[in-house]
């Protein structure tokens, strides 16, 4: 099994990740769980991969253990990540919000904004996180 990883390769994959990306996130507060580092790293990482549906799952399967928690909100955070990549997966590249969204100047700079969000929130609480171990 092959799984590839495509981070900021081109604008165009960078719009189409970032699309994606709204599938875990949506999802997350559909099931009313918390948007924290750990599902925007995840949610990240889901839309980054390239490959096959068996090795997308079963990779994003081992993250969920390796974060394994004895909680239902963790169950239902496994069952999000696996549920997007399965979504995911069959959403095709070159599609229609993609296209308008590469094509449409007002929608390209709003998701260029939401890139750089993104990262400045996970940015953000890693140097939160960072910070209140370095106080301890």
């Amino acid at each position: 099994m092959k799984l590839n990883f495509k981070f900021l390769d081109t604008e165009k994959w960078s719009m189409f990740g970032t699309i994606n990306t709204l599938v875990p996130f949506l999802l997350t507060l559909l099931f009313q769980q918390e948007v924290d580092l750990r599902n925007m790293i995840f949610s990240s990482l889901i839309c980054m991969m390239e490959g096959q549906l068996l090795p997308k799952i079963l990779f994003v399967g081992f993250l969920n253990f390796m974060v394994m928690e004895d909680n239902i909100n963790w169950i239902i955070q496994s069952c999000i990540y696996v549920a997007s990549v399965f979504i995911i997966h069959h959403i095709p590249y070159d599609n229609f919000i993609h296209k308008f969204v590469l094509t449409n100047p007002i929608a390209l700079l709003t998701f260029k904004i939401l890139i750089v969000l993104w990262m400045l929130r996970i940015g953000h609480d890693i140097f939160y996180k960072l910070a209140s171990i370095w106080k301890h």
